[in-house]
């Protein structure tokens, strides 16, 4: 299917501007991608200072009331982002060809281990990227438990039809840390690496007790989880923080970025926490970030800076040199709730998101956000300087800073920020988000008219998906925590494929 630029109006912030759905794979998007890694990540941070009138601006969120509606910017994003890439469909063939095209664009790109061994010149047309919900019930291709990190997803959406109840709905799902690669059909991602304009719908990432989130409820709102694990990062005033510095501990990565796209594509992560850990240097009073693991094992050192961003990345290193240490204590568990600010960090692998970023709102603690241009499905509802803070290297310390000469500017923020938690990221505001990005995709592409129809869903599934060889996700065993599935028989009552009204497939 040949690719397709939908263009939309998007209304921003200041003014009205064209947009269109962009894939880093599409003719043109290795470039686009690079530019933006280039102008909103490493060099948005490298000149990222704290604002002339910062003292004023803290001064009026002391005094200012609780944040606007979180939802609402939301939705908005939720139903630009499926506006930009994929048309409305007005009929039921337009449904009936959008669903077909969520089929033909779902195989996932994996190179390498078990996954390439056992695809091998698969060349049937069913892909495995993607993920049907029917009857409440979540059914994927045997073959989808090979992808990584993609069966935690459905974990998560097996959950959230227990809380909330799913519509039916078929979609693709990017897992990755890139986020999709081109725009050919409706795919729910986790991130978008490059920012809103990147192709897909956002969903929550995976990491909330991968994709458990009745144990993430609980585990949110006691001291200890369900099962006994401790909570690194329980909600505490900030008047009863007693360290005013910004805590970050994390990893480094220093693999070898020899390809001219791994800057961009793999390279911010560690430079973004090499930044952080020259801001500590610079201010050791004031930001305390620090490595406790390097790939490869040793102590942590700054790497020489990558082959592929020498002559494209000035100072990689944010004025350290390779070899320097960088190894700092681990955290314990009661050092996060002694914090008043937390770090966010780009992720380590791909600058990506990072699994840091779904604790850090729970606190209570002012969060500070490193910059980087990737997005998560939440991000509308952030607000600099409101409920949370946008910082790097030069800007770090002085915002650290001014927040402690005015401790009712920082308990403010700190409270917006738990409200993202409360509202955002509790394991019932997950299922209910994920409920609202499948209604929104049924009602704009029209799928309800083809999968709340049994005998138009039955047909289009005994045409197009393999219906012998069809997985169904059965909720977490609580004893093991591991989760569960089964190969669906065919004299299953509920089996997509199957008429209700006998049972089978015959």
């Amino acid at each position: 299917m040949a690719h397709r630029a939908w263009i939309v109006l998007i209304v921003a912030a200041a003014a009205a501007a064209e947009s269109t759905c962009k894939g880093f794979k599409a003719a043109g998007g290795a470039s686009w991608a690079r530019d933006v890694m280039l102008r909103d990540g490493y060099e948005a941070g490298d000149a990222h200072v704290a604002p002339a009138d910062l003292a004023e601006r803290l001064a009026r969120i002391a005094k200012s009331a609780r944040f606007r509606d979180l939802l609402g910017p939301m939705r908005d994003e939720l139903e630009r982002s499926l506006g930009r890439c994929r048309p409305a469909a007005k009929s039921k063939k337009d449904a009936i060809d959008e669903l077909e095209r969520v089929l033909a664009h779902s195989r996932a790109r994996h190179s390498e281990g078990k996954w390439a061994r056992k695809n091998a010149g698969q060349g049937s047309e069913f892909k495995s990227g993607w993920v049907l919900v029917y009857g409440n019930r979540i059914f994927v291709h045997s073959n989808f438990m090979e992808i990584p990190t993609a069966p935690k997803h459905v974990v998560m959406m097996r959950e959230a039809a227990t809380m909330v109840g799913l519509p039916n709905a078929l979609y693709r799902v990017n897992a990755g840390t890139h986020g999709p690669e081109e725009c050919e059909a409706v795919t729910l991602t986790l991130t978008k690496q490059f920012g809103y304009d990147q192709c897909g719908v956002l969903v929550p990432n995976v990491y909330f007790k991968n994709g458990r989130l009745a144990d993430w409820d609980s585990e949110s709102s006691n001291s200890t989880g369900r099962h006994g694990d401790v909570v690194e990062q329980d909600a505490v005033p900030l008047a009863e923080r007693t360290r005013a510095t910004a805590l970050w501990r994390g990893s480094l990565n220093t693999r070898t970025a020899t390809q001219p796209s791994d800057c961009y594509f793999r390279s911010y992560g560690d430079h973004a926490r090499i930044a952080a850990f020259s801001a500590t240097r610079d201010a050791p009073k004031l930001v305390n970030a620090s490595c406790v693991k390097q790939h490869g094992g040793g102590e942590c050192v700054v790497p020489p800076a990558p082959p592929a961003c020498r002559g494209l990345i000035r100072n990689f290193n944010s004025g350290l040199k390779p070899g320097d240490a960088v190894t700092g204590a681990r955290a314990e568990i009661l050092d996060y709730p002694r914090h008043r600010y937390l770090l966010n960090l780009p992720g380590g692998f791909t600058g990506s998101y990072s699994k840091n970023g779904n604790h850090v709102w729970r606190t209570g603690a002012v969060v500070l956000w490193w910059v980087a241009p990737f997005v998560e499905w939440y991000h509308p509802a952030l607000q600099d300087f409101s409920n949370y803070i946008v910082v790097a290297r030069r800007s770090v310390g002085p915002i650290v800073q001014a927040l402690e000469r005015n401790p009712a500017a920082a308990a403010a923020i700190g409270r917006r920020g738990k409200q993202i938690h409360d509202e955002l990221l509790c394991g019932a505001c997950l299922a209910r988000w994920l409920k609202t990005v499948l209604e929104t995709v049924r009602r704009e592409l029209k799928f309800d008219q083809i999968l709340d129809d049994e005998a138009e869903a039955v047909r289009f599934f005994r045409k197009h998906l393999p219906c012998d060889d069809l997985v169904e996700v059965l909720p977490v065993l609580t004893t093991t925590m591991r989760m569960q599935w089964r190969k669906v028989s065919s004299d299953d009552e509920g089996h997509p494929c199957a008429w209700s009204s006998r049972g089978t497939l015959e």
